[in-house]
């Protein structure tokens, strides 16, 4: 098992190296004199490491806790990296708006970035922008958070307007970046 002055006279090497204490928890010590905190298992037959933070931002106590709080995971049957990241996109998910409310943001803001011209569009083509995001792209999309927003989803509402002769309609939603 590790302890505390294990640890702080862990010093770098040539190549990396690990320090192990115990269920699989081990501490990487890394060329550039780095220590991570490491939680290596096995989870349907195949051998996965979960990174669990560094040292001395996470003591030897809380990453024994991160590493049984994933052996729990674990014995119910969920893969911790996989809950992980199923976390963090709900959080991004979470942190981000919809499509609806961020292009009405950039509409007030005078659509800063807009590929049509370098300066501010006049007040009629941001209202036949609006017009054209109404009708169009919000009842499809208006709604979905715009981390969950593919490039299929957008050809699947721009290839239509474009098959009904509004060419320059799907060109210019398109363009809307």
């Amino acid at each position: 098992m590790l302890n505390s002055n294990t640890i702080k006279n862990a010093r770098s090497r040539d190549n990396p190296y690990k320090i192990f204490d115990e269920r699989g928890l081990f501490l990487l010590v890394r060329t550039n004199g780095s220590r991570l905190w490491r939680f290596k298992f096995r989870f349907e037959k195949k051998e996965h490491a979960l990174a669990l933070g560094s040292y001395p931002e996470i003591s030897l106590a809380d990453a024994r806790a991160r590493r049984d709080s994933a052996r729990s995971l674990i014995a119910k049957g969920v893969n911790p990296c996989k809950q992980r990241k199923a976390e963090k996109v709900a959080h991004l998910v979470a942190l981000s708006g919809t499509f609806k409310a961020i292009a009405e943001e950039w509409l007030e803001a005078g659509c800063p970035g807009s590929k049509r011209s370098t300066s501010r569009p006049s007040a009629e083509t941001v209202k036949q922008l609006r017009l054209r995001l109404t009708k169009y792209l919000y009842p499809r999309i208006g709604s979905t958070p715009m981390i969950g927003i593919r490039l299929a989803d957008l050809r699947g509402v721009l290839i239509p307007i474009g098959k009904r002769g509004k060419h320059e309609t799907a060109h210019l939603m398109g363009e809307l970046r």
